[in-house]
């Protein structure tokens, strides 16, 4: 089942007031000259939208799993408009620009558009990608954008999650408190609400996290254990192992058995191992992305064992003579399956687990940090509880996309100011890195000083308005998930204080909100005219 939520919005261009029977030009201007039709290859964009009465714009990403799950329900209701009720309707489907990853290549271009019976933005015209990722302000994806006959926005709509939807009211609050038979946190709480929901990082819902009397997380999410113990045959038998504690909790690297194998079929002792950083991989040399991943990999691990670095990686899988890293054994089903169920690896790879000498994780983004650290400069990508926005290292890449974050900008300030400001913002970052930590999620809140100027920082300025930098500290939340949110502390005294009362009061909703400004500049470029 796919729920979906519906925005209303208006566009405030003045070219998108004709009417879809004289939108030719229109769609010319918006999506360019040609569009791709899977196995026709590209058509004129004039022809094959003339008479549509709606056209949607569909952003999504190949690599995307939620992109792909949206996928079934969107076609079954696609040839339900138009093959069984007749509607005139069209979708056009755009690989959106979503920062820290690679724009979509030719192959996963044509794999992910011959699921699709509709039209696409060609893969060669990125351009056109940014410009209406931009122009349509997509935060997340999948999301769907339908224009109504005067070209203006009807439905904003993305399958459902919390930011964007109000608060639950009292009605509903109630009607659903009348079918629980256990407790809740009172309605009027919202501040609690929030809290908790940023703390244990709730990507989508429901969710059930599980905690020990020391309010520890046991596992992070039990809503499969309950399908499990209501639906399948065993479930009793798996009831009885409550609490199901989550395998990533316990020591991985006692998980990778005792022996690995070299590229020669030489075996190496897990106790060589001892005092390095290790790589747990899983690939599939089949995967195009995979192939690709490996070569980036292969040249990051050579270029750290050149330079001494205590690193190794263990490949899931003995892929022949030239690997240039470990494996396991061939014949090491069990440890695979169960390192497999610990990250809740996807049918889809490559994923790349970082663990540090003790065996405790450091992150399961290594796909990310290998893509953006290409030199490895930042090994071993350890979390921190306070970044630099101006420095911005690789395994927080993307996050901010994410995650509610905190930053204080001071790039204009002395270097005594600049001090003041760690030290200030420091206990709140360690308070909330510590409970990520003991809840066993990542952090619900990221903090950052901006201590010099960068691209990334330039352009926070320039969409919080914020202006040039002072010798005033400046300090904002940005809540980007909740359709590019953001907060501005109202003051001077950057205090650890004034900082918690300034969480405090976003918690609490008493802070006035605004949005992030679209840089425009490109809008109108052509292409494929």
């Amino acid at each position: 089942v796919v729920k979906v939520t519906a925005h209303n919005t208006e566009l405030s261009n003045p070219r998108d007031t004709c009417t879809l029977r004289e939108m030719s030009a229109e769609m010319v201007a918006l999506f360019g000259s040609t569009l791709y039709k899977n196995e026709v290859g590209e058509v004129g964009t004039k022809a094959v939208l003339k008479g549509k009465t709606h056209v949607a714009i569909f952003f999504g990403a190949a690599w995307s799993g939620s992109c792909k799950q949206f996928l079934l329900p969107l076609v079954q209701v696609y040839k339900k408009l138009t093959e069984e009720k007749g509607k005139s309707f069209e979708i056009v489907y755009v690989p959106a620009t979503v920062p820290g990853r690679p724009p979509e290549d030719e192959a996963a271009f044509k794999e992910v558009t011959s699921m699709m019976p509709w039209l696409a933005i060609p893969v060669h015209r990125k351009a056109t990608h940014k410009k209406l990722t931009r122009r349509f302000q997509v935060r997340q994806i999948p999301m769907l954008v339908l224009l109504d006959e005067q070209g203006k926005t009807v439905h904003r709509l993305v399958p459902a999650t919390v930011p964007g939807r109000p608060p639950e009211d009292e009605a509903s609050f109630k009607e659903l408190m009348g079918i629980m038979p256990w407790l809740a946190v009172p309605l009027h709480r919202k501040a609690t609400h929030k809290k908790l929901t940023r703390r244990f990082q709730v990507r989508q819902i429901p969710m059930l996290v599980l905690l020990d009397e020391q309010g520890k997380t046991v596992h992070r999410d039990i809503t499969p254990a309950v399908t499990h113990i209501v639906e399948d045959t065993d479930g009793d038998v798996f009831a009885d192992q409550f609490p199901w504690q989550e395998k990533r909790h316990t020591n991985i690297k006692q998980m990778l058995g005792e022996t690995f194998l070299k590229g020669d079929m030489s075996e190496v002792a897990i106790n060589e191992l001892e005092g390095k950083y290790i790589g747990i991989l899983f690939s599939a040399t089949w995967h195009w992305q995979c192939r690709r991943f490996s070569q980036m990999l292969e040249y990051l691990y050579e270029k750290l064992k050149g330079e001494g670095k205590q690193f190794e990686i263990i490949d899931m899988d003995y892929s022949g003579p030239d690997m240039p890293w470990l494996a396991l054994p061939q014949n090491a089903c069990d440890v695979k399956q169960k390192l497999g169920e610990a990250f809740r690896v996807e049918n889809a790879p490559p994923m790349l687990v970082i663990i540090d000498p003790e065996g405790s994780v450091v992150t399961t983004e290594g796909v990310e940090i290998v893509s953006k650290d290409t030199e490895g400069e930042c090994f071993p990508w350890t979390p921190k509880p306070l970044y630099d926005l101006s420095t911005l290292e690789p395994e927080i890449l993307g996050e901010m996309n994410d995650t509610v974050t905190c930053v204080c900008l001071c790039e204009g300030c002395d270097d005594a100011t600049k001090e003041a400001v760690a030290e200030a913002m420091m206990p709140v970052a360690e308070e909330a890195f510590n409970a990520a930590k003991a809840s066993g999620c990542e952090a619900g809140m990221l903090f950052f000083t901006a201590t010099e100027t960068s691209d990334v920082v330039y352009q926070l300025r320039m969409s919080c308005e914020l202006g040039e930098p002072s010798n005033v500290p400046q300090l904002v939340i940005l809540d980007i998930p909740d359709s590019g949110a953001y907060y501005v502390f109202d003051g001077e005294n950057i205090s650890t204080e004034n900082v918690q009362m300034f969480i405090e009061d976003y918690d609490e909703e008493r802070l006035e909100r605004k949005e992030l400004q679209e840089d425009e500049e490109g809008e109108g470029e052509g292409e494929g005219q």
